[in-house]
């Protein structure tokens, strides 16, 4: 995710800055911020399966 950032963050610093890759950068670490939320959520119901601690939740 961070490198998503820091794509998004050297392209704003452009001044002939692409608002298209702007959107496309912000996008992909929405998309990968929900995934990764989505991956929590599954380890944690593999936790609870197992009897242990949940962490994510």
């Amino acid at each position: 995710m961070k490198q998503y950032q820091k794509m998004w963050q050297e392209e704003n610093a452009k001044p002939d800055k692409c608002q298209q890759k702007l959107d496309e950068y912000h996008r992909a670490a929405e998309a990968l911020r929900k995934d990764m939320k989505e991956l929590g959520e599954l380890a944690d119901e593999v936790r609870k399966a197992s009897g242990r601690k949940t962490v994510n939740s």
